[in-house]
């Protein structure tokens, strides 16, 4: 289901273009990065030539994971907007997570192999199947009536990679990575969103922007006089509270209600369909070298 939050007047046949953020939105980031550790975890016991045990490398795995959280949100965490550079911000917690990781499992975290695990991590990212069900089918409907488009705060190896695995990048004029525009052009800062505009040759009021973060993607979307669409998850119901603030104009719970609000001027008929193929994230196939735990 989906509701009209403020009654200021929305022309939704005017729309031309049509923006989402990618993490928690057209991908789920838990999977994307449960992906990435799992798969330096791997990587990790081929490197060492020890057992790989799926359980118990998990758990380390997000120990690490949790450590490197907190020097991220410790270093980056009180950084403006405007001076954020989230493209070294996402390096430092794969490098850290790494490194943690060996040190939890009693190796020194040496330069080299840890550069070898962020490898891994990020071949992890670019295998996962992690966008979410029914996004391909409002996408494709979508794209009959209207430009695409990609609007991240992520480092580039969390978006493009992943997304091309998916095989939906082609759908997309524009992909914008704050990690790949620089200091500072991060929503929800106004540069970002008017870079997008400017790209896809439209206007703020033939635009929807489609995202999880109160603050990132309505409040910054608002301010660039855009439409603005809150997609409510389960792991962001902590944000209603700001949606007296921020004030979406749209809050849907599926990213499928898209397909409800634009029911008035879009194409019937059947979705469009795709042959890409997506990546099995459940199996990764064995690793050359892997040692695995035997079966009892």
């Amino acid at each position: 289901m989906f509701n009209l939050m403020k009654t200021k007047a929305i022309n939704l046949k005017k729309v031309k273009a049509v923006c989402f953020d990618f993490g928690n939105t057209l991908a789920d980031n838990d999977a994307l990065f449960l992906n990435g550790s799992i798969f330096a975890a791997r990587k990790m016991c081929v490197q060492l030539g020890v057992v790989w045990d799926p359980f118990r490398y998990f758990i380390v795995s997000q120990k690490a994971v949790s450590i490197a959280l907190r020097k991220q949100e410790k270093i980056y965490g009180n950084i403006p907007a405007s001076e954020l550079d989230s493209q070294r911000s996402g390096e430092m917690f794969v490098e850290t997570f790494c490194g943690q990781l060996l040190a939890l499992a009693g190796r020194k975290p040496a330069p080299a192999l840890v550069k070898k695990l962020a490898a891994a991590y990020y071949d992890g990212l670019a295998r996962s199947n992690c966008i979410y069900p029914k996004t391909r089918e409002v996408l494709y409907t979508l794209k009959k009536n209207c430009k695409l488009a990609v609007v991240s705060n992520n480092p580039v190896e969390y978006v493009l990679p992943p997304l091309k695995a998916s095989g939906l990048d082609g759908l997309f004029s524009e992909i914008l990575v704050s990690g790949e525009l620089g200091l500072g052009v991060v929503k929800p800062c106004q540069s970002i969103f008017n870079i997008t505009m400017k790209r896809l040759g439209v206007e703020p009021g033939e635009t929807v922007m489609v995202g999880d973060s109160m603050t990132d993607d309505v409040y910054g979307a608002n301010k660039a006089g855009m439409i603005s669409v809150w997609l409510k998850r389960s792991n962001n119901r902590h944000q209603e509270k700001l949606r007296g603030v921020c004030r979406p104009d749209f809050i849907i719970t599926d990213i499928s209600d898209l397909l409800h609000i634009f029911s008035n001027n879009l194409a019937g008929g059947d979705f469009s369909k795709t042959s890409a193929k997506l990546v099995d994230v459940t199996s990764f196939g064995e690793l050359p070298g892997e040692k695995k735990v035997k079966s009892i």
